[in-house]
């Protein structure tokens, strides 16, 4: 029996997108990313970016975190980037690109969506041990994950942000109640399962507490307001609006 396992856990997105979408540039001053982050997205990125821009706009489902990240770090570089976020900016998107520039401009038509971010050096040693990964492979992955924090943590610093906003996305998406749908075909045994993921829609004075400034944010999202934005941008998942100190939730 030859059995081969995939795991596809760096690249999580919560939106589709036509096959053309990606980095384009808008105007002089303007570039857009439509779309998911992909593997080549940094340097399609980096080919669109070639010369001056003071504004980004965003409308992505998020995607490679890796890369996310190096995309960030060179908006971050660049001063007086406004960063606009046109329809949703979920995961990837909203942990790095949103967060990157020296102006955040998130209106009520608009969502930007916390989604966690990969799990800890240590965890991921766990999972992949349970998985029954070859020892080097657990070896490499656990530096190269190790790396990723290290440099997610020195851009958090340098945007004057607490990361901490990351890890308690994680805590407000666990109070919303999670859908799991399954099929088993009772001949084979073969089954599948797919659970519903879930964003964190954080108040403007949740953001502010975490250290985000110069931000013209929705004042005040409702359930009916979030889920007219995810209809009209064809996003389908759970989320929460509630405050992290709330114990209650609004939820879809």
């Amino acid at each position: 029996m030859n059995i081969q396992k995939i795991a596809s856990l760096l690249a999580i997105s919560l939106l589709s997108f036509p096959a053309m979408a990606g980095w384009t540039r808008l105007s002089k001053s303007s570039i857009e990313l439509r779309g998911d982050i992909e593997k080549n997205s940094y340097n399609e990125y980096l080919k669109v970016a070639n010369g001056e821009f003071s504004k980004v706009i965003l409308h992505s489902g998020g995607g490679y975190p890796s890369v996310a990240l190096r995309i960030a770090e060179n908006i971050a570089d660049r001063k007086g980037v406004e960063i606009k976020v046109d329809g949703a900016c979920l995961s990837a998107c909203a942990n790095y690109l949103a967060l990157a520039g020296s102006r955040l401009d998130v209106d009520c038509h608009s969502v930007l969506g916390f989604h966690g971010t990969l799990p800890s050096a240590g965890d991921s040693v766990a999972s992949l041990k349970q998985e029954g990964a070859p020892q080097p492979l657990i070896d490499e992955y656990a530096k190269w994950v190790a790396l990723f924090h290290e440099n997610e943590d020195i851009f958090y610093n340098k945007i004057g942000v607490d990361r901490k906003i990351i890890d308690d996305s994680v805590v407000v998406i666990k109070r919303i109640d999670i859908s799991v749908s399954y099929s088993i075909d009772r001949d084979s045994g073969e089954y599948s399962y797919t659970t519903t993921a879930g964003v964190w829609i954080p108040p403007l004075a949740d953001l502010e507490s975490y250290g985000l400034r110069n931000i013209n944010y929705c004042k005040q999202y409702t359930s009916h307001l979030v889920d007219e934005i995810f209809k009209k941008n064809q996003i389908s998942v759970r989320y929460s609006i509630s405050s992290m100190s709330d114990g209650g939730d609004v939820k879809r």
